[in-house]
Order: C-alpha cells, then sequence, then structure tokens
C-alpha cells in the first residue's frame, strides 16, 4: 500500500502520493487500522477522532469522494448526541 497514515494530535491525516486515485480496498484497509487503533488506545470515538481532514495532496475531488467513503464506515456517536 502506498498511502500512510500519519497520527497528530486530536486528528487523523491521510496522505497519499500527488495524482494518484485511491482505491476502496485501501480505505478499507485504513478504516481496519482505525478500529484497531481505537481498541487499542481504549478510548471513546469522540477522544480520538476531530473529524478527518485529507490532506490536499493529487486530485482533491477524487480524495473527497474517499473521505465520504471513509467517514461512512467508522464508529459515530449514537444519533442526536453531539460530537464535544
Amino acid at each position: 500500500m502506498h498511502g500512510r497514515v500519519e497520527i497528530e494530535p486530536d486528528t487523523w491525516f491521510f496522505t497519499f502520493p500527488v495524482g494518484r486515485d485511491v482505491r476502496v480496498s485501501e480505505c478499507e484497509q485504513f478504516c481496519s487500522k482505525i478500529a484497531a487503533f481505537q481498541v487499542a488506545s481504549k478510548k471513546p470515538a469522540e477522544d480520538w477522532i476531530r473529524g478527518i481532514p485529507i490532506r490536499r495532496v493529487g486530485k482533491p475531488e477524487r480524495l473527497m469522494d474517499w473521505a465520504g467513503r471513509l467517514q461512512s464506515r467508522l464508529p459515530r456517536r449514537p444519533t442526536g448526541q453531539p460530537w464535544s
């Protein structure tokens, strides 16, 4: 996998080489890594994810499409409970 995950304070950044489209299979692999990190850190979702910024490298329209797919697969707070 050519992409990499960078963990920065309170936020996840996903960085990919310029000009390369991101495949759905990579989205699923990152989701698995994030889920594993959440379990290992024993923190509730609101403590480890504050949105998912995508670094603007490569093709913005593809990255934003991928970001939407990724966010739809991540754990969320129950409906009606706002993020802190």
